[in-house]
């Protein structure tokens, strides 16, 4: 613990590892905007490579790595993924999922039976249609899966643009312990990092991490300074979360893909 106190060590307790914009469901209030892309994509698996080599080789320790979408079991190479994955420095590798899809690689499978790794099942009741069977795969194969409860509410983040909002007092009461890597880049919030890969958020290189341009060195010391941001960022003055203007809505409310309402 001294050591963790005292000395240059760096913790991380919960990322983010966007691997695909595919998704079976198209949530007209999807908080990662999933729904404006028009032309989907998975990550490219060498950007994915490098950039989880980048955070580990300047990190001393990850608690958690959620490995998300859209929806990762739309991903072909989530088994070569969850492989790299594989470090004594990860200590839990969480898989969120819409129960929408039962993974049947039979090489996946086996890299899911890690006891490191979990299926965490987002419930969108009738629209979750493969949840029931999810769960029993799961158990079947000696899978942890968490699958929680209904989720019966959302709260409104808007559509993507300026509010005018108090962005200092929004920041204070957000829940943004939600470090997000996409391309390999390491953004505050996914609306953040997927506005800016829309191209509907403005780029502002001094408010993401690109990892793979920096140093073991450099890396360390911006993700330090990151992790404990006590400042707001541009994005969030393109979001209602946290705002008196969010309201409750219809949990996972479906659209056409690539719509801008």
């Amino acid at each position: 613990m001294l050591k963790k106190i005292f000395c240059n060590y760096l913790l991380i307790d919960y990322i983010e590892l966007v691997i695909t914009t595919k998704c079976t469901l198209n949530c007209k209030s999807c908080a990662n905007l999933m729904c404006k892309y028009e032309k989907t994509y998975n990550v490219d698996l060498k950007i994915i490579k490098d950039s989880i080599d980048k955070l580990l080789e300047c990190c001393d320790e990850i608690k958690t790595f959620r490995v998300l979408g859209g929806e990762p079991f739309c991903n072909p190479q989530l088994k070569e993924i969850l492989k790299y994955l594989q470090s004594p420095k990860v200590k839990n590798i969480v898989i969120v999922t819409n129960g929408t899809i039962i993974p049947r690689d039979k090489d996946l499978v086996k890299i899911l039976k890690n006891k490191k790794i979990s299926i965490r099942i987002s419930d969108y009741d009738n629209l979750s249609s493969k949840k029931d069977e999810l769960i029993e795969f799961c158990k079947d194969n000696s899978i942890i899966c968490d699958h929680g409860n209904l989720i019966r509410i959302w709260h409104e983040y808007g559509d993507v643009k300026q509010y005018n909002n108090d962005v200092k007092k929004q920041f204070f009461y957000c829940n943004n312990n939600c470090k997000s890597i996409l391309n390999g880049k390491v953004y505050y919030c996914p609306r953040q990092a997927h506005g800016i890969d829309l191209g509907l958020i403005n780029d502002n290189e001094k408010e993401y991490i690109n990892l793979l341009e920096n140093s073991k060195e450099t890396n360390k010391k911006l993700l330090k300074a990151y992790l404990f941001r006590n400042s707001p960022i541009s994005a969030c003055n393109y979001c209602k979360y946290a705002t008196t203007k969010s309201n409750i809505i219809p949990v996972a409310e479906q659209v056409k893909r690539g719509s801008h309402e």
